[in-house]
């Protein structure tokens, strides 16, 4: 993106901000933000000279994980105060509640939001309006971000994507000498002390002793070295910009260029000749080998042809409408998950409820199954049962015909027709009164009505013999 037509555009675009805002000769009311990072592997660039004989190690004495620092700095000279970005955790300690977290050691759209708010604000002056000139990566575009700035009267200004290494003054002349600095004091701090570790907790001190060797006219050539203040498109020599890839000022073909898919010649007239890019003579020579036809790529939608004002009416709308859409994403997404927890629900207490039947019907089987198999023995043991008359008056057990066998006893009314019972009884089931006068009736062989001489002590519960 980094060519002619590009830079052509943002400097109009950018003259005409300054122009709009007020602040073309007001160089303490322009700034510029960006961040650089440290990992750890960074590799000085002093020269150890060392016998052939053995080996020549260097000490690393920067922490292995990546720090990121977001610097800012005015057209004026001044400085911002720095944040430090670690990964995950502060150095010594766990992050407070409240405090944004950095998975990976780089910024992003919380950290950015917080550092404008707390770091930026009160130390750009009081001065109104003030132009903040950053890169479109999205951990700097956030609808909270734009309403702060258009609070503040801030005005947020974006760079084209791929022109941050021209256009942008913390690239072109503050970065590289900073991490060059940096690294200097933690290669001197390893020369005077060989066991000294850089950890990340003093990596602040350093990159601010650093900073504080960036002098105001280092920052202010910086400013003029990338055009931005004071404006100038010549800054930008076209030997460092891309060429473009298709001649605009050749006629353009309008028709879809065919050609053969066996011997790769062209359908008609070779578009290079009639562009004047290939003589006539050429024309059977120079053809495109045989290829299927390319798919056509959908442009990236994050990539900004042109400066444009992050803080404007058009992106707040934008950024609103994409909030308002997530949020209703959001809320459908959560009421899907609830249906869905709802169904499974449903799901495992209709299951549960089958289970519980499937359960009780095989309870009931098994008891039926019990049952029967029960009788079956009974059956085999006491034999089938008898006439249903042989019934016990009392225990209301019908008797088998087997019963003589196993021992069972069974003794009967003399007046058996007028018993309003079977009027036949186990002997184990009648009291001792009624054995003895059973067992006197049988020694002297006379009548033995069943319960008559307790009538009076069972009449309520209907277990006597009355006539």
């Amino acid at each position: 993106m980094s060519n002619k037509k590009v830079m052509d555009e943002f400097f109009l675009f950018w003259v005409a901000q300054l122009e709009k805002h007020g602040v073309t000769a007001k160089p303490a009311q322009i700034f510029n933000c960006d961040e650089t990072g440290w990992c750890g592997k960074e590799e000085s660039k002093v020269k150890v000279i060392a016998p052939r004989t053995g080996p020549v190690k260097q000490r690393r004495v920067l922490t292995a994980d990546h720090v990121t620092a977001l610097l800012c700095v005015s057209a004026d000279g001044k400085t911002t105060p720095p944040c430090i970005i670690y990964k995950e955790s502060f150095p010594h300690r766990t992050y407070r509640e409240g405090v944004p977290v950095s998975d990976t050691g780089y910024v992003n759209t919380e950290i950015f939001c917080q550092w404008f708010l707390r770091g930026f604000i009160p130390n750009c002056g009081k001065e109104r309006p003030v132009v903040l000139l950053m890169d479109n990566h999205d951990s700097h575009i956030s609808l909270p971000l734009i309403q702060a700035a258009r609070a503040n009267d801030i005005v947020l200004v974006g760079l084209p994507s791929h022109t941050t290494h021209l256009l942008q003054p913390l690239d072109v002349h503050i970065n590289g000498p900073l991490k060059q600095k940096v690294s200097k004091i933690c290669n001197n701090l390893g020369f005077l002390r060989p066991g000294v570790a850089i950890s990340k907790a003093k990596l602040p001190v350093i990159i601010s002793h650093a900073l504080d060797q960036t002098s105001p006219s280092s920052i202010k050539e910086a400013f003029r070295l990338s055009g931005i203040f004071p404006v100038d498109r010549k800054q930008i020599p076209d030997a460092e910009l891309v060429p473009p890839t298709i001649d605009v000022s050749l006629p353009q073909d309008t028709e879809p260029i065919r050609s053969c898919h066996a011997c790769g010649s062209f359908i008609g007239d070779n578009p290079l000749v009639k562009r004047g890019l290939v003589p006539r003579h050429l024309w059977d020579i120079l053809v495109p080998p045989p290829m299927p036809a390319a798919p056509i790529k959908k442009p990236s939608a994050k990539i900004v042809a042109t400066g444009r004002v992050i803080s404007s009416d058009d992106i707040l709308e934008s950024l609103k409408a994409k909030e308002t859409e997530a949020a209703e994403r959001k809320v459908a997404a959560e009421t899907r998950v609830k249906e869905r927890e709802e169904k499974r629900k449903q799901r495992l207490d209709h299951e549960a409820e089958r289970l519980s039947k499937r359960q009780r019907r095989e309870h009931e089987k098994r008891e039926k199954d019990l049952e029967r198999e029960n009788l079956r023995r009974e059956r085999q043991t006491f034999g089938r049962l008898a006439d249903k008359k042989y019934t016990c008056g009392l225990c209301g057990i019908r008797a088998r015909v087997n019963d003589e066998k196993e021992g069972v006893e069974w003794y009967g009314c003399d007046r058996a027709e007028d018993c309003k019972r079977s009027g036949w009884y186990h002997f184990s089931c009648l009291s001792e009164s009624e054995q003895m006068s059973l067992q006197e009736s049988l020694d002297t062989g006379s009548e033995w009505i069943g319960f008559k001489s307790l009538a009076y002590k069972f009449i309520n519960k209907t277990l006597c013999c009355l006539r």
